[in-house]
């Protein structure tokens, strides 16, 4: 056996590498091309192509090297909380895996139906019950016939009457002779979340009337929670995470004023409040959400005079709704899987990922629901990832994104406040503009794949096939009667699937529409475009026919002709179009293809181009809904 402490060490001998030999070394490769670059050009081709930006606004650098200005995040389980509620977080227990269950008026189905998510892995079940008529407490007794709620805590939620189905809940633990101790439940309170998304009802009533059987909680069963802080409403209607981490803390304000305000303990009142949250497919910014949302509300509830306990955050973290395709949903096992890592690095202390398939099937498949509780299984249990104390802590990226996140959500907190708190900002529309102008930088850096979505708009799967039939967005209510604009649900790939819908509908009556490549000179050359254009309009469902490589145009121009294809792309390196591209475009305007294309921008051939036929020039950075748009419309498909 050697001395190891004999020697120097391998890592000895290497010297080490500063920040500024990095960023000289950087500064190399951005300036390839470039001869003596000026220092402020280089920083301009740095922050162009390696910084980034959220939708939110948020800066996001290559490299972390300290902590910056972000503060030390503290311990585990102590103020303010940044890296757990608790001092073990989830290594003795794992976190709560809560499955959803669609609730229907067959009391005997959805019996069987939480039973079999308990007995295969689920801690919890969230009942949605907003199909069922009635939900009193008969109807919640046969639902849950044989389950045992001191052991397996049935949260509530979308009730058409939710203080109804809330008394009915409380109404079955009473009945079942549950002890104040053993019952841990949330009851889904959330009036604010339902007036918000539907600008409809008296708010001031119905807060009143929930604080009444949160009265009730605190009285009979204090470890139950009657009020839900739903921040997905402004998630799933576009929002980013510094607006839904904004819209949490100031409806959890709201809620403990009214609390506080009808006589209840300040203590008492944060602790009638849990938090569901966004768990999206940016793991790191579901993290840093996450912790971020902690160390914001103990700020609140210090300020408010809440004891140590109370100042914790109870959060429920729930995959993406917004995030899913409708088209290869089987890519939604992906985006699970991450929102569930992000979730539970991130200290979520229950996790629901919805069924992959949910978009086509109200509920999920039984495929679709087994493998929400097994990814989640899995990760837990096979990975270890509940086994690691705030595994993302000292992550300089992720500190100072917490950190970014949390003095965001802090200052736009405060604009709302300013407002007259959250009520009077949704009446005056601040809340609604924020999360609109969210939106529309994302539809944006969606449609120009600055944001790429797998299966939408790169690498879709042509040959999937939806029917228009599909489960719909549910929508929100008439803005055109509403006394507000409420926050409506979008998916992040409605603009782009619509278009595919579109394609979709002519197959029936003409087939699926198809564009024609067109490749010039060696396939080595023109690989590149081959592809960016064949994901390009296979995103809106025109299946794209590849022709041979070739630089004859008059051959181009009869394998175009024999594809059966309405349009058609040129597809070649900015050298092979120099040569060929008009003469090429020319031969193929002969045929007189519904709209010609070229994929790339070449230097100095627009108006040749042009003049040979191109009607567009599709590139990197374009806007892809656009031009399906045209495409489509120019090939009649249905709008």
């Amino acid at each position: 056996m050697t001395d190891s402490s004999a020697g120097p060490s391998l890592a000895d001998q290497v010297p080490p590498t500063t920040l500024e030999q990095w960023r000289a070394a950087v500064d190399k490769v951005l300036g390839r091309g470039g001869k003596d670059l000026p220092p402020e050009q280089l920083a301009e081709r740095f922050e162009r192509d390696l910084v980034t930006r959220t939708v939110d606004g948020l800066v996001i650098q290559p490299l972390y090297t300290d902590l910056g200005d972000a503060p030390e995040p503290g311990v585990p389980g102590a103020a303010p909380f940044t890296r757990g509620a608790t001092p073990l977080a989830h290594r003795s227990y794992g976190w709560d895996v809560r499955q959803r269950v669609l609730a229907t008026d067959d009391t005997a189905a959805v019996a069987r139906r939480v039973l079999d998510e308990l007995e295969r892995g689920a801690t919890s079940v969230v009942l949605d019950v907003s199909d069922v008529a009635v939900v009193d407490v008969d109807y919640l007794d046969a639902a849950l016939d044989g389950v045992l709620l001191d052991l397996a805590p049935v949260v509530l939620c979308n009730a058409a009457d939710e203080r109804a189905a809330a008394t009915a809940m409380l109404d079955l633990l009473a009945r079942r002779d549950i002890s104040s101790d053993e019952a841990t439940t949330s009851l889904g309170l959330d009036p604010l979340g339902r007036w918000v998304s539907s600008a409809t009802g008296d708010i001031a009533a119905d807060l009143s009337a929930s604080v009444a059987i949160a009265q009730r909680c605190a009285d009979d069963f204090p470890k139950v929670r009657a009020v839900v802080v739903d921040a997905t409403v402004v998630h799933e209607a576009g929002g980013g995470d510094v607006d839904e981490l904004a819209y949490a803390a100031s409806a959890g304000l709201q809620y403990v004023r009214s609390l506080a305000g009808a006589g209840m303990s300040v203590d008492d009142a944060f602790g009638q409040l849990e938090f569901r949250l966004a768990a999206t497919p940016d793991q790191f910014l579901t993290i840093a959400k996450l912790r971020a949302a902690r160390r914001v509300w103990q700020r609140i509830a210090s300020v408010s005079g809440a004891n140590d306990e109370a100042q914790t955050q109870r959060q429920h973290a729930v995959s993406s709704a917004a995030a899913a395709s409708r088209y290869d949903v089987s890519v939604n096992l992906l985006r699970g899987t991450v929102e569930c890592f992000g979730a539970g690095v991130g200290g979520a202390d229950a996790v629901t990922i919805l069924p992959h398939d949910e978009q086509l099937v109200a509920g999920g498949s039984e495929l679709g629901r087994r493998m929400c509780r097994n990814t989640q299984l899995v990760l837990i249990e096979e990975s270890n990832l509940a086994k690691v104390i705030d595994m993302a802590g000292g992550s300089w990226y992720v500190e100072q994104l917490t950190d970014q996140l949390a003095n965001a959500a802090w200052a736009l907190m405060q604009e709302l406040e300013a407002a007259g708190g959250l009520v009077d900002a949704v009446r005056q529309g601040l809340l609604q503009a924020r999360v609109d102008a969210t939106r529309a930088r994302r539809d944006l850096a969606i449609a120009t794949r600055e944001l790429p979505m797998t299966g939408v708009t790169e690498f879709p799967n042509i040959a999937d096939a939806v029917d228009n039939a599909v489960v719909p967005t549910a929508p929100g209510a008439d803005p055109s009667t509403a006394p507000f604009t409420p926050l409506q649900r979008h998916r992040y790939a409605d603009p782009v699937e619509h278009q595919r819908r579109r394609a979709d509908a002519m197959v029936a009556s003409s087939g699926r529409p198809k564009v024609f490549l067109a490749a010039v000179g060696s396939t080595a050359s023109n690989a590149a475009r081959v592809s960016f254009a064949k994901n390009l309009f296979e995103a809106g469902g025109i299946e794209a026919i590849v022709g041979d490589s070739s630089d004859d145009p008059t051959a181009i121009r009869e394998a175009f002709e024999a594809s059966s294809a309405a349009l058609v792309c040129i597809c070649a390196s900015d050298p092979v179009y120099a040569d060929h591209a008009v003469a090429v475009a020319t031969e193929l305007l002969s045929a007189s293809p519904a709209r010609i294309y070229l994929a790339g921008r070449p230097r100095g051939l627009a108006d040749d181009l042009a003049d040979a036929g191109v009607d567009e020039q599709i590139a990197a950075g374009g806007d892809i809904v656009a031009t399906l748009r045209t495409a489509l419309d120019t090939i009649g498909a249905p709008s």
